[in-house]
């Protein structure tokens, strides 16, 4: 589903997850009365409104905001506690599968992985793929 503005995505949101506006305001500590403002129009989230959304479902900021942007943070950023790879090499390779639309979706499957063997499975799709020309 492709949306624009942060109205649509805030209502993206809420129907991706299916919660309600309640459950939304209780998660991110906005009132329910802001969300429905956003929602209906009436009003745009605050920078720092962004951010709580962002943090409460792991979405990136600049989507919230309809920018043109993957809805998911690149998976190689770090959170408060430790990172989300194992090791700085396998995030790296992570990243460059990230970054290929046709390859992304082994990067979550991936977080464990040594990063040698996380490049051999892209490079044997990447063969795949070219032996295949329907593909």
């Amino acid at each position: 589903m492709r949306v624009s503005s942060s109205q649509e995505r805030i209502k993206y949101l809420l129907e991706y997850y299916h919660i309600t506006a309640t459950e939304f305001s209780r998660k991110t500590g906005i009132t329910k009365q802001a969300v429905c403002n956003y929602m209906s129009g009436r009003r745009l989230p605050r920078q720092d409104q962004i951010d709580k959304i962002a943090r409460a479902y792991d979405v990136d900021p600049a989507w919230i905001m309809g920018y043109d942007v993957n809805m998911k943070p690149s998976p190689v950023r770090e959170t408060e506690d430790k990172a989300y790879y194992s090791s700085s090499e396998t995030a790296e390779a992570a990243q460059e599968i990230f970054n290929n639309d046709d390859m992304r979706v082994l990067f979550d499957a991936a977080r464990d992985s040594r990063p040698e063997d996380l490049r051999m499975a892209a490079d044997l799709l990447r063969r795949l793929k070219a032996t295949n020309p329907a593909g």
